[in-house]
């Protein structure tokens, strides 16, 4: 005669088999995203910019009687102080998950704004499903106030700002990468290179190569959203690229203590 597990019986089984695969589904609260940390300054005058707002973008579903619309919505998560510097507040999400184990990365992004000076992408790979919160130390960036003024490459491998402006295009040779992500790279690169040509001094050469590390992440990271197979064109348009900005440690996340400072 056959025997049958009841469900009660099978739950402590299901359970173990869960924990020897390592995924343990859960619903609770986790951390949606890092504390970003660093400093604001001008590239016209190097100064601390106070009163920069720091959004998160969410992805949020509307219902509607015909169907669910998919939109975002912009949550202030941080602002600058008088010396320009920012600690943003972790982001939380409530949800189902199943937390598996390893150290997989994705790229969490956040987008500062202000009056006179637009708008400037933090960009940090953290840990994909977070169990606790993890800091992105984002060192000293600029905020340029004249982005239409033009600056020409800071290397004679470097791409002029029109040139690159043009592979951006849809259908064209950078069309199908992460447009936020390019149009970022693009931006923030001439704000480098407005900083290069600066009067040489300890402090401006400091900045010029904080400047450069991060339009470096921020170009590695569109490559990386190219699509899988890319075109020798493509490869020769990005080995002049970083000709020019140099390959650079990403911005990766660390873990923060109970205090809340970073380990």
């Amino acid at each position: 005669m056959k025997h049958r597990l009841s469900l009660r019986r099978k739950l402590p089984i299901i359970a173990v088999l869960w924990a020897v695969a390592g995924c343990i589904p859960s619903i609770g609260t986790r951390p949606a995203g890092p504390v970003f940390q660093g400093q604001l300054l001008s590239v016209q005058t190097l100064k601390p910019v106070g009163g920069v707002s720091i959004h998160l973008h969410r992805v949020v579903f509307t219902s509607t009687t015909a169907a669910a619309v998919m939109g975002t919505e912009a949550e202030i998560i941080g602002q600058t102080d008088r010396t320009g510097k920012f600690q943003t507040s972790p982001p939380t999400l409530t949800s189902p998950i199943l937390l598996m184990p390893g150290h997989a990365l994705t790229l969490y992004r956040a987008e500062t704004w202000h009056p006179e000076h637009g708008t400037l992408l933090l960009a940090a790979y953290g840990t994909k499903n977070m169990r606790t919160s993890e800091m992105a130390s984002m060192g000293t960036l600029f905020l340029d106030s004249e982005p239409n003024s033009i600056a020409p490459p800071s290397t004679p491998e470097g791409i002029p700002h029109h040139e690159l402006q043009n592979y951006l295009y849809p259908h064209h040779l950078l069309g199908e990468c992460d447009q936020q992500l390019s149009q970022a790279a693009l931006a923030y690169t001439n704000s480098f290179r407005k900083l290069n040509q600066m009067p040489r001094s300890t402090f401006t050469t400091e900045y010029s190569q904080a400047g450069k590390a991060y339009a470096s992440h921020l170009w590695a990271a569109t490559y990386a959203s190219c699509p899988p197979v890319k075109s020798n064109h493509l490869d020769r348009v990005f080995e002049r690229i970083f000709a020019e900005v140099g390959h650079w440690p990403e911005v990766v996340t660390h873990p923060l203590s109970a205090t809340g400072e970073q380990e």
